[in-house]
């Protein structure tokens, strides 16, 4: 037992430090461009020490989200052209909420783009024999109808497991962990999707269809039915 446990890890204020900071400036309230208040400010209104702000500020140049000029401050970077994988894996412990709405969207486009060939692979492997994916979403498909539609939580699961489960399917290694990477922002959107009962047995239906033809092997079918799932299950 004792094997298989590690500690567990709890934030410290630094992490808050680069949370609180992270959140102002992937939500647009900080703009790129913009200078930083001083570290002493940025401490008295977090209530830390100022060695406390300036290890997070570090933490933040390395992201690429800030840069540091001696003797002239901290500014926003702009992060499509600086940010690190770093930044780009941090995304995960934001919520769509607290994102600004170009980076939402723009990570539902790559999702898009993303899923759609994974379901173009996942549909080539049936035509080469591999049968066994049918059975899966058909399951997911089953439990996702019977679900409560009242209970958006529940549906945005199963849609989001519907989707992983083709990514697996594809055969491609980085398609699933590229979803697993971002899966706290997707199913907070997914959620608030499936608040409105009306869309499920639209989409429910379009998932069918992109299950026959997956099971039937057809490529270009299945990845045009996926672009036109991603359309309906608009997250607006």
């Amino acid at each position: 037992m004792n094997r298989s446990l590690k500690p567990i890890a709890i934030p410290t204020l630094t992490d808050e430090v680069v949370y609180q900071i992270e959140s102002l400036i992937l939500g647009g309230t900080v703009k790129p461009g913009q200078k930083l208040p001083p570290e002493r400010e940025i401490a008295a209104q977090l209530g830390v020490s100022r060695p406390v702000v300036h290890a997070g500020i570090l933490r933040l140049e390395q992201k690429g989200l800030v840069r540091i000029e001696p003797r002239h401050g901290c500014y926003v970077n702009d992060y499509r052209t600086s940010g690190s994988a770093e930044l780009l894996t941090s995304l995960w412990r934001h919520k769509g909420e607290e994102l600004e709405p170009a980076i939402v969207e723009s990570m539902l486009e790559f999702r898009v783009a993303v899923e759609q060939e994974a379901a173009a692979r996942a549909a080539e492997r049936v035509a080469a024999g591999d049968a066994s994916l049918h059975d899966k979403l058909g399951a997911l498909l089953d439990a996702a109808e019977n679900a409560d539609r009242l209970d958006p939580g529940r549906l945005a699961a199963l849609d989001y497991q519907f989707h992983f489960s083709i990514a697996l399917a594809s055969g491609n290694l980085v398609y699933p962990m590229l979803m697993n990477t971002f899966k706290s922002i997707y199913l907070t959107l997914l959620e608030r999707f499936f608040s409105s009962p009306e869309v499920v047995d639209r989409v429910n239906r379009f998932r069918r269809d992109l299950l026959e033809a997956i099971s039937r092997g057809s490529a270009e079918d299945a990845r045009r039915l996926m672009r036109t799932l991603s359309e309906v299950s608009s997250y607006e």
